[in-house]
């Protein structure tokens, strides 16, 4: 039995869920995510399964974990901390002069290559592996989480493609059509051995019936809704009827970007990545609306086409478009 898994599970489908199901007393279990927010995401929830965090499960950032777990314990060079700066590229070396800081693109190429006996360190501290927003990580990083499934131990790796709204480190091409096409990726991470689950968590919890379609139908995303739920899902072009959804802010108004240019409630699409509203108003920049109009969603930017994605996939019910040259200038900053 293959236990080396990833669960491809759509927006608001319940990873969280699967992951703290999964948690018991007895195992060492680590759990790596990207972002700071879902750490602290993963701890609340624990604390809330056990009352308590657990001394058996261990909740850390990625690159924490590597610098602190791996690199530390591991290298020869006398290295405290991790620099996010974009090394001379004319220089090859992982490391800045001193050897005390080591770049965030080059860690895990440098762990691969030189630190080999990290598989062994965490086979022995660890019962098993879960790393929740797996397509966060690209390039080298990717590539040392499929590394693990040469562990003698089980991994989980649960994410969604079509989220990968930003990566961990690029290093130079290296990888850099990873997330263009589902099927080449899902090639690519069998190769290394994990078995590509995309049944399990394939029901969105958040979403309504209508959502669903929407994705379904405009951006060629299969996501089905676990609720028996209609909702409104339409571009709002009336003045009325656009200041009537500005001024209400229990809708979340979401833009491409620069959302903290408007008095509005508001935030960027990429940014509500794992949040949850009641309805919301998706901003239509003029790329996404000539696309809008001309049913050519699916076509969109992978990345552009990823952020649309979780922004249309954060309401439990309705779910509003405006044009972003629709917005009266009063409610710019």
């Amino acid at each position: 039995m293959n236990n080396k898994k990833v669960i491809n599970a759509v927006a608001g489908s319940g990873k969280t869920t699967l992951i703290i199901d999964r948690l018991d007393l007895k195992k060492k279990t680590l759990i790596l995510t990207y972002t700071t927010e879902n750490q602290n995401h993963l701890k609340k929830k624990i604390i809330q399964k056990f009352s308590s965090f657990p001394n058996n499960i261990f909740v850390f950032g990625y690159f924490e974990f590597l610098l602190n777990f791996i690199v530390k314990p591991l290298s020869p060079y006398p290295i405290k901390n991790i620099c996010y700066e974009k090394p001379n590229p004319r220089n090859p070396s992982p490391f800045n002069k001193n050897k005390d800081l080591i770049y965030s693109n080059r860690i895990a190429k440098y762990i691969l290559n030189h630190l080999p006996e990290f598989k062994n360190r965490m086979e022995k501290y660890f019962d098993e592996i879960l790393i929740d927003e797996m397509q966060d990580l690209a390039s080298d990083d990717f590539m040392w989480m499929m590394s693990l499934s040469k562990l003698n131990l089980p991994v989980m790796l649960v994410g969604d493609f079509y989220q990968s709204t930003f990566s961990s480190s690029i290093r130079g091409n290296h990888l850099k059509n990873l997330y263009k096409d589902f099927f080449s990726y899902r090639e690519i991470v069998e190769s290394f051995g994990y078995e590509f689950d995309t049944e399990l968590l394939v029901k969105s919890r958040r979403c309504t019936i209508t959502a669903c379609d929407f994705v379904k139908k405009n951006l060629n995303i299969l996501i089905e809704s676990d609720k028996q739920v209609i909702s409104r899902v339409e571009l709002i072009t009336k003045p009325q009827e656009i200041e009537q959804v500005l001024v209400n802010s229990e809708i979340k108004k979401l833009f491409y970007m620069n959302s903290h240019k408007y008095q509005l409630n508001a935030g960027n699409w990429g940014g509500t990545k794992g949040m949850t509203y009641e309805n919301i108003c998706v901003v239509l920049n003029e790329t996404t609306y000539k696309h809008y109009k001309s049913k050519s969603l699916h076509e969109l930017n992978p990345q552009t086409k990823s952020k649309f994605y979780v922004a249309c996939t954060r309401s439990l019910n309705d779910v509003l478009f405006i044009r972003e040259k629709d917005i009266p200038k009063k409610y710019k900053m």
